[in-house]
């Protein structure tokens, strides 16, 4: 397992963890360039056949497709996006993502939840939605991050609620048909059977959810941790899911990521 001890400070309290990202460090984009081929198309891409058929090369080349095109707030949330699939599956042990960043119809951001877990320690699903941007002035860090929060949960609770959005449950089938075929998986909980349940109740409360904020500010002025810990608090009053975890994420800047991208899909096209 890599260490970024050196490039981040990591707080969990009970269901809620916030990591602060002080150093966007050659040693951190290393891990990043190791993982981006798995978290873009799916953890099930891990044998070496399946790594020469999805080359670093390709990966940028595919990645810089989706991104170069979307606006500066759809930019934002994908960057949010990746950081949340790196830092959460080095952070979260429980936690084993079944999904994949890349949308597989087009190439677009991906549609439905954001990103799906199983649970280890519950045998269950957790569904997981990403909020990311950057800190207003007129607000604090932390009144930022929990809006990104709220954001989050009031997306996700439309989400697991529609019926008419079966689009999304159709998406995060594909995901576990990939899932469920891989034979490193094949010891894991019954996913088909899940989402079905799921699927059908068209409720939110009796859903197990993890709430990821990705908040762009100035490192020097920290997310606070009891200022999260009473969002969770109104969040748990609202009754909206059967159980939540947070995730918060905090950076000075996204340009640094950017520019990171920019330079390897560079070095790839000499």
């Amino acid at each position: 397992m890599v260490d970024l001890s050196n490039e981040i400070d990591f707080i969990k309290d009970d269901n809620i963890t916030i990591c602060y990202i002080k150093d966007f460090s050659d040693n951190f984009k290393k891990h990043i360039k190791d993982v981006l081929t798995i978290v873009c198309y799916g953890p099930t891409i891990k044998n070496s056949e399946d790594i020469k058929y999805y080359p670093f090369k390709d990966t940028i080349k595919s990645f810089k497709e989706r991104y170069d095109c979307k606006t500066a707030k759809t930019k934002k949330g994908m960057l949010g996006e990746l950081l949340a699939h790196v830092l959460i599956n080095l952070y979260s042990d429980n936690l084993k993502v079944f999904s994949q960043y890349f949308n597989k119809e087009e190439s677009s951001i991906r549609k439905g939840f954001d990103i799906l877990y199983i649970d280890t320690l519950h045998n269950c699903i957790r569904y997981g939605e990403v909020k990311s941007g950057e800190k207003l002035p007129n607000e604090t860090v932390s009144q930022y991050n929990n809006g990104l929060l709220y954001d989050a949960e009031s997306d996700l609770k439309e989400k697991l609620t529609d019926s008419t959005r079966t689009v999304i449950w159709d998406c995060a089938k594909c995901d576990a048909n990939a899932y469920m075929k891989s034979a490193v998986t094949q010891n894991y909980i019954n996913l088909h059977s899940l989402l079905q349940n799921d699927r059908n109740s068209h409720r939110s409360n009796d859903k197990k959810v993890i709430l990821i904020s990705v908040c762009f500010s100035d490192i020097n002025d920290r997310i606070n941790l009891q200022e999260t810990k009473n969002y969770y608090a109104r969040h748990c009053q609202r009754n909206n899911f059967s159980d939540t975890i947070i995730f918060s994420i905090q950076k000075s800047t996204f340009q640094k990521i950017e520019q990171f991208f920019n330079e390897e899909y560079e070095k790839c096209n000499v």
